[in-house]
């Protein structure tokens, strides 16, 4: 793939699963035949770890890539933490597809993480996600960081309120 912003042939990998999705987001997905296989980039950049991941609608991770900003000396330095995020966000995306066997038009969705996280990473993340979905066309959807943690752990449990 010469560019995360490039058009290239759909590739979809065979690890993709055709069972169905528990919830498409509340209508925020447009409707897609129940037959027709589902996968959702998402973006995390909430604080130093900048992470690309593209799961199946069966909650199967097809890909997760990261690149970590690390200070020199000291602490998380948000603006730094940003530069990095911004730099490297793209590489990841091109990485995480290449890793499922996908392209953009087998995507349905690129959510990210809308926070809570230190400001500049988040703004960093938010705006390659708001990129990729006007350049791909595809619905972008804010995940709040907390919930998601609840969510994974409601998936992998089987329970309906891991809480």
């Amino acid at each position: 793939m010469d560019s995360v912003l490039g058009s290239e042939p759909s590739t979809p990998g065979d690890a993709r699963s055709a069972a169905p999705l528990a919830c498409r987001f509340d209508g925020l997905i447009r409707p897609v035949p129940s037959d027709t296989p589902m996968a959702i980039l998402g973006i995390e950049s909430t604080a130093h770890t900048a992470s690309v991941g593209i799961v199946s609608e069966s909650a199967e991770v097809l890909a997760i890539t990261s690149d970590m900003y690390r200070p020199p000396r000291g602490g998380i330095h948000p603006r730094e933490a940003a530069n990095h995020h911004v730099e490297f966000l793209p590489g990841l995306v091109e990485r995480a597809l290449d890793a499922a066997h996908l392209g953009p038009k087998d995507l349905e969705a690129i959510a990210f993480a809308q926070g809570p996280g230190l400001g500049p990473c988040l703004r960093a993340g938010a705006t390659v996600a708001r990129t990729l979905s006007l350049a791909w066309d595809l619905p972008l959807v804010p995940v709040n960081h907390c919930v998601a943690h609840v969510e994974i752990a409601r998936v992998l449990s089987g329970l309906d309120d891991p809480l």
